[in-house]
């Protein structure tokens, strides 16, 4: 199973989004979700807090053999960092670390923004899409065609 996240700012909104899409291992779409919140973060900090709501969800889940990508290079450098940060910051890769450190099979790794076009709109239309969820048969066919083009790469 692959999960790829994203997170984007929206800055004249003062708000975020976070976007998940978790795809099988032949790419079909089994869940694609949605939150935009208020409140003004960095990119990089989107970025976590969307890492952290899917280890969250993977724990809660108690899934295992999961590749996360993500297209924050700062993210996975963090994550693999033995620098302890004293932010707010560094408080979200150290939850993050702490989810990863209990579980089996669970990676996170970097892929271009080119290979991450589909969360990327997801995570984009969060605006739009408030705390939505989406299925194969019911992800928009915008979607459907930036997964199949992130396939292809």
């Amino acid at each position: 199973m692959i999960k790829i996240v994203d997170g984007a700012t929206f800055e004249a909104e003062n708000a975020y989004g976070i976007g998940l899409i978790i795809r099988d291992s032949n790419g079909a779409i089994i869940l694609a979700t949605t939150t935009y919140s208020t409140g003004s973060l960095s990119a990089s900090m989107a970025e976590m807090m969307s890492i952290k709501e899917d280890l969250s969800w993977i724990k809660a889940s108690n899934l295992s053999n999961i590749i996360i990508e993500t297209d924050c290079l700062i993210a996975i450098q963090v994550l693999h960092s033995l620098v302890d940060m004293p932010s707010i910051f560094g408080y979200i890769v150290q939850e993050c670390k702490l989810l990863l450190s209990s579980f089996n099979n669970v990676n996170v790794y970097h892929v271009k923004r080119s290979a991450n076009k589909a969360t990327h709109y997801l995570t984009r239309g969060s605006c739009y899409w408030f705390d939505r969820s989406f299925t194969e048969s019911t992800s928009p066919t915008t979607l459907q065609s930036f997964v199949i083009t992130d396939l292809a790469i």
